[in-house]
């Protein structure tokens, strides 16, 4: 009965929620947990490619992939003959061409920004790993939608609203491609961040990659189970208006409690 009254004030709550959201989305946002479950995804690579092994430096030592990228950016906008540029860049420790190639990308969307923020040693991570161009409607921050909602846990769909946090999702179906994400909440700071990108789509099944180019799992479009790396849940669908509308009480909770 408690679980009935729950729902049905996330659901009246819902008609007002979105006005004033606590949340903001940001696609840069990456909790502790998932940071740590990403080093060791990558760490388990026996041979990893230049992208991988930057990408783990970059989660491993922000601070100085963060310098690392400067003096790359400084290099580009300095400019030079032959292979000064080439070399400089290998200096700041950016060696295939490949990857150069990524940083030249990279560099034209960051205009005239004299330094690099920590924001920006992500966005460059998730641009260096998106070789299909797979995030580039959520980086370019076009139109998006909620699609659905989907509640997963394992063994078994959570039948009420009160499945494990870290498997509750939003699907948004971004325009004109109708490319679909994956995003999470964070109650604790207020945020909505995308943790996958549907990369293939077939009759039965969604085929997902993270930001950082890594596999993130297979939901099954009939039975809506999601095979992941390390672990198989199963879903339910929810409807969003009602998803969101318990993450605005979860994060309702968290200020209430910090006031006390």
């Amino acid at each position: 009965m408690n679980r009935i009254v729950l729902l049905s004030c996330c659901y009246l709550w819902s008609m007002f929620a979105f006005g004033a959201s606590y949340y903001r989305e940001n696609v840069t946002f990456l909790p502790a947990t998932e940071r740590e479950s990403a080093l060791m995804q990558l760490s388990a690579i026996e041979t990893p490619t230049e992208a991988q092994y930057l990408t783990q430096v970059a989660l491993e030592k922000p601070d100085v992939f963060l310098r690392q990228l400067n003096r790359a950016l400084d290099v580009i906008r300095a400019g030079g003959e032959g292979d000064a540029i080439p070399k400089g860049l290998r200096d700041s420790g950016f060696l295939g061409v490949d990857t150069q190639e990524r940083l030249f990308m990279f560099a034209a969307t960051v205009g005239d920004a004299d330094r690099l923020t920590p924001n920006d040693v992500f966005r460059f991570v998730l641009f260096l790993n998106d070789r299909g161009a797979l995030w580039e409607h959520v980086l370019a921050e076009d139109s998006r939608d909620d699609f659905n909602a989907l509640e997963c846990a394992p063994g078994a769909p959570p039948s009420e609203l009160l499945g494990p946090e870290i498997h509750q999702y939003v699907m948004q179906v971004g325009y004109p491609d109708m490319e679909l994400t994956l995003w999470r909440f964070d109650a604790a700071e207020a945020m909505t961040y995308p943790v996958a990108v549907v990369s293939e789509t077939t009759v039965n099944q969604y085929r997902f990659r993270d930001r950082f180019g890594l596999d993130f799992g297979v939901l099954d479009r009939r039975d809506l189970t999601l095979q992941m790396p390390s672990d198989t849940v199963q879903c339910a669908k929810v409807s969003v208006s009602v998803l969101r509308a318990y993450q605005e009480h979860r994060r309702e909770v968290i200020l209430s409690d910090k006031q006390l």
